[in-house]
């Protein structure tokens, strides 16, 4: 079978794309990998899929391929040279998906010459369990049915919305950043747990376990987040008496400052 997708790095964020594509009922003989990492490598092999150690011999794997571009922003103009090589080598062009956070569409056209179809994607840290947040934005010459592509190779590995590209550093801030925010909560509320008289261990677990199960439950229910925090907050209880602090103290502004910084210095990177 010819390959369909050829994943330009195989690290943590294009491993699980290509498991995920797998996992979604793609032909392993459909998918191939460039990764320079042996032992990643090797990984890839057990699952099936063709890889090889460098862009370079990457042409001989991709005809018809779609080409997703996982690789680390500052080493795109390591391989743009010999993507463009692939997309040139198409007789009708080339579907070319980044997953580089602040590379713009217009930044990977310079590179790639007017015969790519270019889509934009930020997944999110939840990919990597099936329970990702992926924007796609369409570049210059996709088509509908390039960002219809694009969005099958995503929602094997969590849930996928089209946005207009100036709405990506925005999308950054909320969702690319936002496990950050979780992560920070769960560790403040743990070490106030240990402040308040728990063990570290037990204030963690309990930490941990508080995100996981709300997290759940926000992802199962069809009330907006709003209506979930109303119904357990009781008059005058104790969720009532902590929410007051929070509000008091602005945890809302601070939040929001938060994330426009994330939009702000995403537009700064892909100035």
């Amino acid at each position: 079978m010819a390959t369909e997708l050829l994943v330009i790095g195989g690290g943590s964020m294009g491993g699980a794309i290509v498991r995920g594509a797998i996992g979604g009922g793609r032909a392993t003989t459909s998918v191939a990998v460039v990764e320079p990492n042996p032992d990643r490598r090797t990984e890839f092999k057990a699952l099936g899929v063709a890889v090889v150690a460098s862009v370079a011999e990457a042409p001989r794997l991709t005809h018809g391929a779609m080409v997703l571009v996982a690789v680390k922003p500052q080493v795109w103009p390591q391989v743009a040279p010999a993507v463009q090589q692939i997309v040139e080598g198409s007789d009708r062009g080339r579907l070319v998906v980044s997953v580089m956070a602040g590379v713009n569409t217009s930044t990977l056209a310079l590179g790639l010459g007017p015969d790519a179809r270019i889509v934009r994607t930020m997944p999110n840290l939840g990919a990597l369990v099936g329970a990702g947040m992926t924007a796609v934005a369409a570049g210059p010459g996709a088509t509908s049915e390039d960002l219809a592509d694009t969005r099958a190779i995503f929602e094997p590995i969590g849930q996928v919305m089209s946005l207009d590209e100036d709405l990506m550093d925005a999308f950054t801030g909320v969702a690319g950043s936002g496990p950050a925010y979780v992560f920070l909560l769960a560790e403040a509320m743990a070490a106030a747990g240990q402040a308040a008289g728990l063990s570290e261990a037990d204030a963690a677990r309990a930490a941990r376990q508080t995100v996981v199960g709300a997290a759940r439950v926000l992802e199962g229910d069809d009330r907006s987040a709003a209506q979930l925090r109303e119904a357990v907050t009781s008059p005058g209880g104790t969720t009532a008496a902590a929410l007051r602090v929070l509000a008091e103290r602005g945890f809302g502004r601070i939040l929001g400052d938060a994330i426009k910084a994330a939009r702000d210095r995403g537009r700064e990177l892909g100035a």
